[in-house]
């Protein structure tokens, strides 16, 4: 639920069609900060970002994950690294990878190690995939925004401009993020931190505001660098490989086979791009393909059958 709700780096959360009150502090433009704030922009800035989304429930931090976005080797798509506390996905120089963190059990004596996977893009391609990380869409857009105050002032020895705006929940926010503590009755309550001399956003902060309390639900933070972060170190290389083929509705009319090279030491995921497909181990599909148990050890080849309308 969180991640539908806030799913891609910096979402354009207010609708562009803000209302502006006669309140104290200047009127900032929200479209404006919106569009130096897309992924495409602020890579023309910077080489590299990352955002830390931040969750609370009653005060206290109830779920946290980041993503990190920089310009590829092409100049041309983009590198993602999204990073949650047992799972982390990577799309780098065309390749998907994800990798899994068992969680620790203190009764047992081992540690576990990450798996991990390479990813197939079996029904779309490696921009696709990133686009989705591009894209300025949430459920908090139709909502109507005022801006309440902006003010100046500076924030560790940099200018910045802090401006709050106020909106209804629409049914459509109310329906889905309840789970936020949003009820009927209440107002989103958004504070941006906007550095003056590059334009780009520090800090978002969201609350739930009524008349007896206002609750943090959602931070949101920027960290802009003047290089490339060594995030993609751990992602295997492509001398070592074996052979991986999905064959698509074997035995019919529209059978067709898609190739792939997979670093030794990878298991083996799928994207399927939203499509439904189901996946299995005999070209007779009678044996479901389980990835979580699946192991490529040992193995020179791999084949996997899908069967899809």
């Amino acid at each position: 639920m969180k991640r539908k709700i806030v799913l891609s780096v910096f979402i354009a959360i207010l609708t562009l069609s803000l209302l502006s009150s006669c309140l104290p502090g200047v009127s900032v433009s929200l479209v404006e900060t919106t569009k130096n704030n897309l992924p495409r922009a602020v890579l023309i800035k910077v080489p590299a970002y990352r955002e830390t989304l931040s969750y609370f429930k009653n005060d206290t931090l109830s779920y946290k994950y980041s993503i990190y976005i920089e310009n590829n080797s092409s100049e041309k798509s983009f590198n993602v690294l999204e990073s949650h506390s047992d799972l982390q996905l990577f799309a780098y120089e065309g390749e998907l990878y994800s990798v899994t963190k068992e969680r620790s059990d203190p009764k047992k004596a081992y540690v576990p190690q990450p798996k991990i996977y390479a990813i197939l893009q079996a029904f779309g391609t490696y921009s696709e995939y990133v686009e989705k990380y591009m894209t300025s869409s949430s459920i908090f857009d139709d909502c109507t925004y005022y801006q309440k105050y902006s003010k100046n002032y500076d924030l560790d020895g940099v200018s910045v401009t802090e401006v709050c705006y106020e909106a209804d929940p629409s049914n459509n926010v109310l329906n889905q993020a309840s789970d936020l503590g949003i009820k009927p009755g209440d107002k989103i309550r958004v504070v941006y931190i906007i550095n003056n001399d590059t334009k780009l956003i520090s800090k978002i902060d969201y609350y739930s505001s009524n008349s007896n309390a206002q609750v943090l639900f959602l931070t949101r933070s920027f960290e802009y660098f003047d290089q490339k972060q060594d995030v993609f170190s751990s992602i295997p290389t492509l001398d070592n490989t074996f052979d991986a083929y999905i064959v698509y509705n074997p035995g019919k009319d529209i059978e067709s086979t898609s190739h792939f090279s997979i670093p030794v030491g990878c298991e083996i995921g799928i994207d399927t791009n939203g499509r439904a497909v189901s996946f299995f181990e005999d070209e007779n599909c009678t044996v479901p393909f389980d990835f979580e148990t699946f192991t490529t050890t040992g193995k020179d080849e791999v084949y996997i059958y899908a069967l899809f309308d």
